[in-house]
């Protein structure tokens, strides 16, 4: 571990004895937070009874679904806007100003259109992972030299031979 690491450690251990000696002697009640000793011991207890098991596995499968919708249409999105110079132009502003409005806020409104189910919870993911994804290809695409677009049209590529072989990055493999 390096230096900056061991201080980072001591820092958050610290932190942590200093908010179990706040709660164990009354600074802090314990209405409000429970001694992390006591948030770790049940913490344990629950893991070991298998009563949250469920709950783990329908977090990380709506993570997961997130996720995989997020970079798929992110990223095809993020090709459509980039071929569309116009489109890009109007919707750099958004782009700029996208993390400015909390998008919880619309979580009432797609309970009302959606219910109580996982699928309002699924949207507020996919909404606030999708633009990120969006911007990323955007500055990935950006960062592709131009003589390669020319390159591409010299020899009668098609978009998606262009960006196959060409924009899109692969792992450099050494011959064997």
């Amino acid at each position: 571990m390096t230096r900056i690491g061991r201080i980072r450690l001591l820092v958050i251990l610290t932190a942590v004895a200093a908010l179990e000696i706040a709660c164990r002697t009354d600074l802090i009640d314990r209405r409000v937070v429970i001694p992390p000793s006591e948030m770790a011991t049940s913490l344990l207890r629950i893991l070991a009874s298998g009563a949250g098991n469920e709950d783990i596995v329908r977090t990380l499968g709506m993570i997961a679904a997130a996720s995989a919708i997020s970079v798929i249409l992110g990223f095809a999105l993020g090709l459509l806007i980039h071929a569309l110079p116009r489109v890009r132009a109007a919707l750099d502003p958004l782009f700029a100003t996208y993390y400015a409005v909390p998008i919880f806020i619309f979580y009432p409104v797609l309970i009302a259109i959606f219910g109580l189910s996982l699928l309002p919870i699924l949207l507020i993911a996919v909404a606030t992972a999708i633009v990120a994804m969006i911007i990323a290809t955007l500055n990935g695409l950006d960062r592709v030299p131009r003589v390669l677009s020319k390159v591409a049209r010299v020899h009668h590529m098609g978009a998606l031979a262009t960006a196959v072989r060409l924009q899109l990055p692969r792992p450099i493999c050494s011959p064997a």
